[in-house]
């Protein structure tokens, strides 16, 4: 007979009253000492990791950026000359758009700070035709006796890392929600990631569950911090502002997966300190214009052979033939070439388009996005 199945016999002659072997009692009595030594020696942790939740100790936010620091801070509001309001420093309007709001937040008043990259500012047109100005717009329309304030933090070309400190300083004007949209910039500003870890995928799940918890937090705030960090200017910096700066973008596996997991950690990090301060926060993704914005830069696979770059020219030559005439052969060219070089953004591109043409809506937008990602 099966192990697995005596075992459900003996378990079942015991919960009708009869007798059980010696042997199986002894199997359990076995089974609950080793529990309750587990458990015995898990009780201080529970203990300590209990009494730091009730203390509220440590404060969640995740301590300074362990990527990127400034070398010098400027707040982003001041007060203007009569006292009454704040508005966007001078020393930041290249970045910001003028913006303003009463010192005094009324009783009836609810603050919400919108912080983001252009996308926000909503450029090119700035703020008047910004998703902010809109938002303003409907709350008041569907609660007037609140007076609503939606105060525009959306700066050109700032990343999620820029953000954490504008967040942190608005802090101070009496918020009442954040809405956050960002991600478009992430790539715009060289930064270092050498020598940051990167944890293999199977263990992000367990990572991040023993990352919540306060013992851990506790551990982390004891650990010395010896890896260099990249400093940056107090405002964005992007490369394609200097000149030759599209040359500088490169395909870099690596240096990629830091820039996410930054962006992870800024995000976190933004959340925990608002949490801390009782403030929600709404998080929004990003817009993507999928089908009118071709890649600005493709590089050739160096882990490609010979024979697929010949092969690779061969087809594009064909597909540059066929443009226009057959969509359909030009399509099947399309997905060959992908199928030897599945990184090249502007052939995806090329496919969206052409499955676009022949209204093939769900294989277009699926071509698009590998395209953009």
């Amino acid at each position: 007979m099966p192990a697995s199945l005596t075992s459900l016999v003996l378990d079942g002659l015991h919960h009708r009253g009869m007798e059980v072997p010696l042997t199986s009692r002894r199997k359990k009595r076995r089974r609950l000492f080793r529990a309750i030594a587990v458990g015995l020696a898990l009780l201080p942790f529970l203990l300590l990791e209990g009494g730091l939740r009730m203390l509220g100790l440590p404060r969640e936010e995740l301590g300074e950026d362990p990527f990127v620091g400034f070398s010098s801070f400027e707040p982003l509001f001041v007060k203007n000359h009569a006292k009454e309001n704040y508005q966007i420093s001078e020393t930041r309007r290249r970045f910001f758009a003028e913006e303003s709001f009463p010192v005094a937040n009324p009783s009836n008043g609810v603050r919400v700070f919108c912080l983001g990259g252009s996308t926000v500012q909503g450029r090119p047109y700035s703020i008047p035709t910004s998703f902010t100005t809109w938002l303003e717009i409907a709350l008041k329309e569907v609660d007037p006796k609140r007076d609503w304030d939606i105060i525009n933090c959306g700066g050109i070309s700032y990343a999620s890392y820029r953000l954490v400190p504008i967040l942190e300083e608005c802090l101070r004007y009496e918020p009442d929600l954040f809405v956050i949209c960002t991600g478009h910039n992430e790539f715009l500003e060289d930064r270092t990631y050498g020598d940051r870890r990167q944890i293999p995928k199977l263990l992000h799940a367990p990572v991040q569950m023993l990352a919540q918890l306060r013992t851990a937090a506790l551990i982390r705030s004891w650990l010395p911090k010896n890896h260099e960090k990249t400093i940056l200017a107090t405002d964005a910096e992007p490369l394609l502002d200097f000149r030759r700066g599209l040359e500088a973008f490169h395909r870099d596996a690596a240096w990629a997966k830091g820039v996410a997991t930054h962006f992870e950690s800024n995000l976190r990090r933004m959340v925990a300190i608002a949490r801390n301060a009782g403030i929600p926060v709404v998080l929004v993704k990003p817009p993507s214009n999928l089908a009118d914005c071709p890649p600005f830069k493709v590089e050739p696979n160096d882990q490609l052979s010979d024979a697929d770059h010949a092969r690779l020219q061969e087809l594009r030559e064909k597909i540059q033939q066929t443009s226009g005439v057959n969509l359909a052969a030009m399509t099947d060219l399309l997905r060959e070439s992908l199928e030897i070089d599945p990184l090249d953004a502007r052939l995806w591109y090329q496919l969206g388009k052409v499955e676009e043409l022949q209204f093939h809506a769900e294989d277009a937008r699926e071509a698009f996005v590998l395209a953009r990602d």
